[in-house]
């Protein structure tokens, strides 16, 4: 009630030629404040718990004005932060994809290829790609052979055939002459 009062006498100072269709002289509004002062005065007196329940409910009034006359600053702020939050998001996960891209490209598979003694089996290093969840960019198939005559007649053909198979898998084939250790 106050604040009305205090209003209007500002009204009547700054805003004179506003039509209204009630007026009040400047002497009832100012009896007006005073009553509502003395009332305000005895009630915090009689019981001073009213004065920080008012504040309470002021200050709270005050934060809701206060956020609505600052809600595009405040939302403005909050753009950029998450603006730059999903920025750094960005890079982390750039970052990750290419460390996680270089070490399974830098890893690969190695197929062994044998064959029994005294008979040519069909080689198949085609069988260490059925794992489909491998990662790698690289294949290495092994064949250990003890004599020349020993390697598939059909192995050159497969690699070429996984070759077309894969574009992007790298084919390595090693051959060592030696023994395998039987187990």
């Amino acid at each position: 009630m106050a604040l009305f009062a205090i209003g209007n006498l500002l009204l009547k100072q700054e805003r004179a030629e506003l039509p209204r269709a009630t007026r009040a002289s400047v002497g009832a509004v100012l009896v007006a404040l005073a009553a509502v002062l003395v009332a305000l005065i005895g009630n915090v007196l009689l019981e001073p718990l009213n004065l920080q329940i008012f504040l309470l409910y002021f200050l709270i009034a005050l934060g809701a004005v206060t956020l609505m006359f600052l809600r595009v600053t405040i939302l403005r702020l909050l753009l950029s932060t998450s603006q730059r939050f999903v920025a750094h998001l960005f890079q982390l996960n750039a970052g990750l994809r290419g460390r996680v891209g270089n070490d399974c490209a830098a890893s690969g598979i190695a197929a062994w290829c044998a064959s029994p003694r005294g008979r040519h089996r069909r080689a198949q290093p085609g069988g260490a790609l059925r794992a489909r969840n491998e990662q790698t960019s690289r294949l290495t198939v092994v064949h250990v052979y003890d004599a020349s005559n020993e390697i598939p007649p059909g192995l050159a053909e497969q690699l070429r055939l996984i070759d077309r198979l894969y574009p992007s898998l790298r084919i390595d084939f090693l051959a060592v002459r030696g023994r395998l250790a039987r187990s």
